[in-house]
């Protein structure tokens, strides 16, 4: 596995609420895996190996650094931020896994914590439609974001950024029935309920 990665330590702690005192090293494990599993997932595999191989060789070309400094690293940030509680929380040890609060600090409760994690987690996927927006429209600046390569291990950039709930279903109109609605009489994908009920 690389230990590439596309960011610093201060810098990460310079655009974040990330305390002073965290180790690094505590993050960098949450950091390889949010870049291979999401950043690699909307840049596409072509795009990111390239990004990977400059970055060790120290000969990243001006575009890929527009590409990393405005792009990358700010979905990479509130990606870590959205993913990071639960590393920082807590620790595996010898004797299991383990809380690592302080005497004077108190930990959320996990209603707390997904709403941190939500919120950061929105804030990424708002980077990442900037970064896959700048990818489209500048995809000749970019040729392996369209083409990333043809093996069975190529991973297609991602589109669609923003996640969702489950979809429980078409919403149905309120003037039905109860027995229409709910005791499915009826099925919301077929042709004849368009022409009984109307579109939903």
């Amino acid at each position: 596995m690389s230990l590439v990665i596309f960011i610093d330590e201060q810098t990460l702690k310079d655009y974040t609420i990330i305390s002073d005192n965290v180790d690094f090293k505590q993050l960098r494990p949450e950091i390889i895996s949010i870049q291979d599993l999401y950043i690699q997932d909307l840049i596409g595999s072509g795009l990111y190996n390239e990004l990977k191989t400059q970055v060790t060789a120290n000969t990243v070309t001006g575009l890929n650094q527009t590409l990393l400094n405005d792009y990358i690293q700010p979905c990479l940030i509130w990606r870590i931020m959205s993913e990071s509680p639960l590393a920082l929380s807590f620790k595996y040890t010898n004797k299991g896994i383990v809380n690592k609060t302080g005497e004077a600090s108190v930990m959320p409760s996990m209603g707390d914590m997904a709403n941190i994690i939500g919120k950061y987690q929105e804030r990424s996927e708002s980077y990442a439609e900037k970064l896959v927006n700048y990818l489209i429209q500048n995809s000749t600046l970019y040729p392996l974001y369209f083409n990333p390569g043809s093996g069975v291990d190529t991973v297609y950039p991602r589109r669609r950024v923003f996640t969702t709930g489950f979809a429980m279903g078409t919403t149905t109109r309120l003037t039905l029935d109860l027995a229409t609605r709910y005791q499915g009489n009826y099925d919301l994908l077929c042709d004849d309920c368009y022409s009984t009920y109307g579109k939903f």
